[in-house]
């Protein structure tokens, strides 16, 4: 998927960005919802797969109908350069910390839960964790949607600097509020959305 994207991003689309990013959310969301209420538990579970699935083609999709056909042969069939492994390097260097922790804490939070209160209650704070990662995929889709190809044209690092820290504040803001009402009306949520055996999963 994430391949997918890096093709969108690099035409400046904002449109194009915006459709990859924001409709498998947008899609996603109810469908966790009518599959939780149909299949309980299955559904559940078979709402991540979906989910995932859902993310995969709309990227893919995008990415074909919105990049240019040499462009696409050019990628598809070219060789690694190696003059750009120092910008690479740096990259990963980058990325890598912010990644590692978007995929440790929730495992530790994993960890927790299987000690405390068994596998089962596991999977069923993964399943009312999908809602939460729908949810929040739309703000963030769509600040990153204004600020990619806003940053993507600057040249000054001062003005580079004040773009990124803007969208990192407006996206702050989003999902902490977000994530505040979901924390404080959690119990009323999973009631609504979900049945009294996904409860454990608050």
């Amino acid at each position: 998927t994430q391949l997918w994207l890096a093709f969108v991003q690099s035409g400046l689309n904002s449109r194009a960005v915006a459709a990859s990013t924001l409709l498998p959310s947008l899609a996603a969301l109810p469908l966790v919802i009518a599959l939780v209420w149909r299949y309980q538990q299955l559904g559940a579970a078979l709402s991540l797969v979906v989910a995932a699935v859902l993310g995969y083609v709309f990227a893919w999709l995008v990415a074909r109908r919105t990049t240019a056909d040499d462009a696409w042969h050019s990628a598809m069939n070219g060789h690694v350069d190696c003059q750009y492994l120092p910008y690479l390097a740096k990259f990963v260097a980058v990325s890598f910390p912010l990644l590692a922790m978007n995929l440790f804490v929730p495992f530790l939070a994993r960890v927790f839960i299987v000690r405390d209160v068994g596998y089962q209650a596991n999977g069923i704070y993964q399943a009312v964790l999908a809602l939460s990662l729908q949810y929040m995929a739309i703000p963030l889709g769509a600040i990153t949607t204004y600020s990619f190809p806003r940053i993507s044209q600057l040249s000054r690092l001062g003005e580079i600097n004040r773009e990124v820290n803007a969208a990192f504040r407006l996206g702050l803001l989003a999902t902490g509020a977000g994530a505040l009402l979901m924390i404080t009306f959690r119990d009323v949520l999973v009631a609504v959305l979900f049945s009294p055996a996904f409860l454990s999963g608050v």
